[in-house]
């Protein structure tokens, strides 16, 4: 039986309806779209025209297209990237981003779906990993309360990857957004609140991953340590009390929700002890001294 090609139009990114080739599994046409060289030009390029802009849009759009085939190229194998690849990748510094002048075009989109797949370690490229961090904090501003962008699809990608150490990413994700707010709204009076706001959103939406309220059992302590750490290598960043007190406040609520599903998991596995434990045929074993269980073998024998 004919096997269809797995490649896709290079027009339309939609998938080619021929014949794949002999001993392969696309068509003469399609025979190089998987080459690596060419696939990273062609959606890993900041002048592609393939390159993905955005995240969130229709179906039929083509840049779910280009997401699509971007995700079935890793997740199929048919495009193994290494660390190298991936380190190569063109980002800008962070600090452009401190320096509040973002360059117009980056790969943050299209690395947030590479991480997604599960084939590429966020660390493999430290700068698009902030850069990411930052894309998000900046979208996270007052003036778009009512269109905030999607936690789970910008975020979550990072915060789940196996390895990785959510609180210290979620303690990135803090410092940055508090930097921008602070520069957006700390100079007018009236509107010194609104940082600690948002803060405290940001925080409660971290913790709703699942990944994230494991870490809420850590010490308050601990989770200082690490922010102290963050302020100071991500922007050079004086915490101030307020945020410190945010952060408790959210972390002790989140650690006694993180207990109590603790305890709920545990009470099966009491019961099963339990029933184990006292089983009649335990009792000579556990519940009898030597002269007691000598004294029945001879009432018995």
């Amino acid at each position: 039986m004919p096997t269809p090609c797995c490649a896709f139009r290079i027009s339309d990114l939609r998938p080619c309806a021929n014949t794949a080739r002999e001993g392969s599994d696309v068509c003469h046409a399609h025979r190089a779209f998987y080459n690596k060289a060419s696939w990273l030009n062609r959606f890993a390029s900041l002048n592609s025209p393939l390159l993905l802009t955005g995240l969130v849009f229709g179906e039929n759009t083509m840049l779910a297209r280009i997401e699509h085939v971007v995700e079935y190229s890793l997740k199929e194998g048919k495009i193994v990237l290494t660390k190298k690849d991936v380190a190569a990748l063109p980002s800008p510094t962070f600090d452009t981003w401190v320096r509040n002048r973002p360059p117009f075009v980056t790969l943050v989109d299209l690395y947030t779906v590479m991480v997604r797949t599960g084939k590429v370690d966020p660390r493999w490229n430290r700068n698009l990993l902030q850069l990411s961090l930052a894309t998000y904090a900046k979208m996270y501003a007052w003036e778009m309360r009512d269109m905030l962008p999607n936690f789970e699809t910008r975020i979550g990608p990072f915060l789940r990857y196996p390895g990785e150490k959510p609180h210290e990413l979620v303690m990135v994700l803090l410092v940055i957004q508090r930097a921008f707010l602070q520069a957006r709204h700390m100079r007018a009076a009236e509107r010194r609140h609104i940082p600690d706001i948002m803060s405290r959103q940001l925080a409660e939406e971290c913790f709703k991953t699942e990944s994230v309220k494991r870490t809420a059992l850590y010490s308050t302590e601990e989770w200082m340590r690490i922010l102290q750490k963050k302020a100071s290598a991500v922007h050079n960043y004086n915490v101030e009390p307020s945020v410190k007190a945010i952060l408790t406040d959210v972390l002790s609520k989140h650690r006694t929700d993180a207990k109590k599903e603790i305890r709920l998991g545990m009470d099966p596995l009491k019961r099963d002890l339990i029933e184990a434990t006292w089983h009649p045929s335990r009792f000579e074993a556990w519940c009898l001294d030597e002269d007691e269980k000598k004294e029945n073998s001879a009432m018995f024998a």
